[in-house]
């Protein structure tokens, strides 16, 4: 299956600045494909490679060589990506990044185990993503029921995975 091909047409649909639409034409004025190489060339050239983080149809290989990517927001972008492998997602979940974390933590496709991890994360934002996310294991969603900050145990109330012991605990705390 040959990767989808990213125009400059999509790029100004999808927010691209006109300097980078006009870079990105000046190399590719028929549309790239989204794959490692190409990737790798964008760097080169001086595009910012967000686009291809965020889009759903980037193919999942290249979406593990971008969760490698120096750049935090490029792997955020990957770490949100429904499309991104579990095994990227596993890496990204143990990244330095607070907001590359959170992703991971949103995301319905990291594993199990990443989830229960992220969980006991030092920061909020990232267990608030843990707590939204319906795959977290209920073992991980009762500890979140308890969790010291409001914010993350009202997301842990929202979740519909929660387990029934934990949602009414929940019930009686006035902050969730």
């Amino acid at each position: 299956m040959e990767p989808k091909k990213i125009s400059g047409r999509w790029l100004r649909a999808h927010g691209a600045c006109r300097d980078q639409v006009k870079i990105f034409a000046a190399e590719w004025p028929h549309g790239a494909a989204v794959t490692p190489a190409n990737i790798a060339l964008a760097h080169a050239i001086g595009l910012d490679v967000r686009w291809a983080a965020d889009n759903p149809a980037t193919p999942p290989a290249t979406l593990a060589v971008l969760a490698g990517d120096e750049d935090a927001s490029v792997r955020s972008g990957a770490a949100d990506n429904p499309a991104t492998p579990p095994e990227a997602l596993a890496v990204l979940a143990h990244d330095g990044n607070a907001y590359v974390r959170c992703g991971a933590a949103r995301n319905p496709a990291t594993p199990p185990a990443c989830l229960a991890m992220l969980a006991h994360d030092g920061n909020a934002y990232v267990r608030s993503g843990a707590a939204d996310n319906p795959a977290t294991p209920p073992e991980a969603l009762a500890v979140l029921a308890r969790d010291g900050d409001a914010s993350v145990r009202s997301w842990a109330a929202c979740n519909p995975a929660t387990p029934p012991e934990a949602l009414a605990v929940l019930a009686r705390d006035g902050d969730a």
